[in-house]
């Protein structure tokens, strides 16, 4: 843009003010590509999350983009960052699925994270709401494990769910 136009102005300019996404590119060459054709379910683009920098924001329980069905069972690993600005409800960063068979995000309650594969296995007291955290989980079974903001937790079980036949979803 030139002169003293922002991207964030001339986005908002152009959408009403508000970016939506509508699509997130699958960099792996693998065809997975994130779509919602649905204006009011997409999320929108924050110009200053994290440090400043851009960053997608799901708005809500109405806010998904998924890809196509997929096929992928344990072991796999998954990460996410996230802020639950408001509420207190439960809520993916990522997931699979409408059911939440694979899940890792913000639980219900106050300040309280969840990651599940089948199994919902509830972090409680482990993260302050307002604040920016990420949460890493790795699928095996019984040999699960996830590090969140730094603290590691192994020999959980998250139960056996997997991608098969379902979506992967952010803001799910």
């Amino acid at each position: 843009c030139t002169g003293s136009v922002t991207p964030a102005t001339k986005c908002a300019a152009a959408t009403g003010a508000v970016c939506n996404i509508s699509k997130v590119y699958d960099q792996t060459g693998n065809a997975r590509d994130f779509t919602q054709t649905t204006a009011a379910n997409q999320p929108t683009l924050a110009f200053a999350a994290i440090n400043s920098l851009p960053a997608l924001a799901c708005n809500g329980s109405t806010s998904i983009i998924a890809t196509p069905n997929i096929t992928q069972s344990q072991p796999f690993s998954t990460a996410s960052v996230w802020v639950r600005t408001t509420g207190t409800s439960s809520g993916s960063a990522v997931g699979a699925g409408s059911g939440g068979i694979i899940t890792l995000g913000a639980s219900a309650g106050a300040n309280n994270a969840r990651i599940g594969g089948g199994s919902i296995v509830g972090i409680p007291g482990s993260i302050t709401d307002g604040n920016y955290h990420y949460l890493v989980g790795s699928w095996n079974s019984t040999s699960s494990a996830y590090n969140i903001d730094g603290t590691d937790a192994t020999s959980q079980n998250f139960g056996t769910g997997s991608f098969s036949g379902n979506t992967f979803r952010i803001c799910s």
